[in-house]
């Protein structure tokens, strides 16, 4: 069972624009990881009414995989991608993700 799997029902009938964005993001991410899921974001593109609520699930799906590589980039050889590397001569920039904000 894949970790998209193990955290949303995957037996759903209808998503919300908000349910679909979190759902394209999980699949980005775990995109990045190795797992692919593209018949369930397939299945959530066609899910969505219109154009704009379309574009906004692959932005949503873009931002997993990218926020997913740039983690990954991070992560130093223990694992332990919790601490940001300065970028700039050590200088630590404001770094904002979906739904978070860390300064």
């Amino acid at each position: 069972m894949s970790r998209y799997d193990s955290e949303f029902d995957t037996e759903w009938d209808s998503l919300d624009k908000d349910e679909a964005t979190t759902r394209a993001y999980a699949i980005g991410v775990a995109e990045r990881l190795g797992e692919f899921n593209r018949e369930t974001l397939e299945a959530i593109y066609a899910e969505m009414d219109s154009a704009y609520h379309r574009s906004m699930v692959e932005l949503a799906y873009e931002e997993g995989r990218n926020e997913a590589k740039e983690r990954a980039a991070s992560t130093d050889g223990d694992g332990d991608a919790s601490e940001e590397r300065p970028r700039d001569g050590g200088v630590d920039e404001p770094r904002i993700g979906v739904g978070e904000v860390t300064l």
